[in-house]
């Protein structure tokens, strides 16, 4: 710049620098990003972080079995392990009184700089989960705890207690072709309204 700044422009670094000292600031920077990001940091200013806790989103979700559902988890960063990944969550169910849980372990076989997913891909993934659900859930894009997609316009009541372990291999090229394989066991017991009925 060849013009020399005015007073005003000065002085703008040490506003800024003032605003985001003030506690009420920092209150709605943390809010802002649990927003964007869905998850907590756990590290301390200028250390990396190695845990995320969330999704912020599932903390308190409902549906027809467990009433009102709370649900903790979070994830591992490169941080921690570059190659090796960790993730899960325990949820409990107030109506039904059951725990329910998942968890994911995950090797990539180059190291990332944050996450497993980070392209290209080319991975390993075991993941178990005991669980409650709709038999519509699979076909979610999102979290089926997320606290916006158990409001509902219509009661769901058919539900399915849910036991599976599943093992996939990811591979990503630089062209953005994904192969991906997959063996899941599973199984599954209506909950609920719904009923299997047996053919004869």
């Amino acid at each position: 710049r060849q013009a020399p700044l005015s007073e005003n422009e000065e002085n703008l670094g040490g506003s800024i620098e003032q605003v985001s000292k003030a506690p009420a600031f920092k209150y709605i920077l943390f809010v802002a990003s649990l927003l964007f990001e869905n998850h907590m940091e756990t590290s301390r200013k200028g250390r990396p972080n190695k845990f995320d806790i969330g999704p912020v989103n599932t903390f308190i979700s409902s549906n027809h079995i467990d009433g009102t559902r709370f649900r903790f988890g979070g994830r591992t960063t490169a941080a921690l392990n570059s190659q090796w990944f960790l993730s899960g969550y325990g949820a409990y169910g107030l109506r039904d009184k059951r725990w329910k849980y998942a968890g994911e372990l995950t090797y990539t076989f180059k190291p990332r700089e944050f996450y497993p997913w980070e392209y290209p891909m080319h991975s390993m993934s075991f993941a178990y989960r005991n669980e409650v659900e709709s038999p519509m859930d699979k076909f979610l894009d999102t979290d089926k705890d997320n606290v916006f997609v158990a409001l509902k316009a219509f009661p769901v009541d058919q539900m399915l207690y849910v036991r599976q372990g599943s093992l996939s291999y990811n591979y990503e090229n630089y062209g953005g072709l994904l192969l991906r394989a997959d063996a899941t066991r599973r199984n599954e017991k209506p909950a609920g309204e719904l009923q299997f009925i047996k053919n004869d």
